[in-house]
């Protein structure tokens, strides 16, 4: 299984995408980023 396929399904923040996903020395670097179809909705 692709490691984006992975970290979509593990952490399932809606209204983000995941932009890039970098190896690093201490671990896995995630970036995610507001995605532009979902539009914030206020609470009250």
């Amino acid at each position: 299984m692709p490691i984006r396929s992975l970290i979509k399904e593990t952490i399932s923040l809606q209204g983000f995408r995941v932009d890039s996903i970098e190896r690093c020395s201490f671990g896995i670097s995630i970036k995610i980023v507001p995605d532009r179809r979902y539009r914030p909705r206020c609470g009250k």
